[in-house]
């Protein structure tokens, strides 16, 4: 989509990269089963079999043995451990390769690394009910730029999506009658049994209209204290049905860095 920050950096080869971390993590495995099974310096102490019954083989019997003998020395690491240590500092925890982070929601249908074109180790994903802006999502986010150095944001939402379906009367309706799975039929959502009057104390941010939701979730950001005004926040919904990223150009103009 011409605009679209996302395509502008590059990712456009997702399964590539995919492929070729998948097979990265194949190798590194079959390497450290290997190792584990076939440590080195047992192996460096098998005798060669094809020479072992040579009579030149065996050592000197004057008891000095042969001074250019190759006594292999233990290591006080295994061969997998150092495996695996090397392993993890080229694969530390540090902040993403693409230096973003996306909040959206949990809907079964979304895959950020598909829309986005992400590989692993490109961004932080940030997910909840809805993508909304809660007080936990900007805790991450925070998070995600203070000690992990991303420098953009988005606020992804989706069409079709569930948190559309009901108020926030409504589940706190539903949560005092029972706290068992609910059902929905052509006239709304039901449930029976018994319930809890805690849902009263939550804000559900259930959502009214989309492009709405996005600019004020957005917004909060910006205006968050915590949030410093040179990280740009952009405004998307993502279309279920066709597959595009939609930008909502109001919402990308109010998280416009300052």
């Amino acid at each position: 989509m011409a605009g679209n920050p996302l395509i502008k950096r590059g990712f456009g080869c997702a399964d590539e990269r995919l492929g070729s971390a998948r097979s990265a993590s194949l190798l590194f495995l079959i390497l450290r089963v290997f190792l584990i099974r076939h440590p080195a310096h047992d192996i460096a102490r098998r005798p060669d079999t094809a020479t072992a019954d040579r009579p030149h083989a065996s050592r000197p019997s004057d008891g000095q043995g042969d001074p250019h003998e190759h006594r292999p020395q233990r290591s006080p690491h295994s061969q997998p451990d150092r495996c695996i240590q090397l392993w993890r500092q080229g694969h530390a925890a540090d902040a993403p390769g693409r230096h973003f982070a996306i909040l959206t929601g949990i809907d079964a249908r979304l895959d950020p690394a598909k829309y986005a074109g992400l590989a692993e180790g490109d961004a932080h994903v940030i997910r909840n009910a809805g993508g909304r802006t809660s007080d936990d999502a900007i805790r991450s986010l925070v998070i995600s730029y203070k000690l992990l150095g991303t420098r953009e944001w988005f606020v992804i939402h989706h069409t079709d999506c569930g948190m559309e379906t009901f108020t926030d009367d409504g589940m706190r309706r539903l949560l005092r009658r029972s706290l068992k799975t609910a059902s929905i039929d052509a006239s709304g959502w039901h449930d029976a049994g018994g319930g809890s009057p805690e849902g009263e104390q939550i804000s559900w941010l259930t959502i009214p209209n989309q492009e709405q939701s996005v600019l004020e979730d957005v917004q909060r950001i910006r205006n968050d204290p915590l949030v410093p005004g040179d990280i740009p926040i952009y405004g998307y919904v993502y279309d279920v049905k066709s597959g595009k990223l939609i930008e909502v150009p109001a919402a990308s103009a109010a998280g416009r860095a300052r």
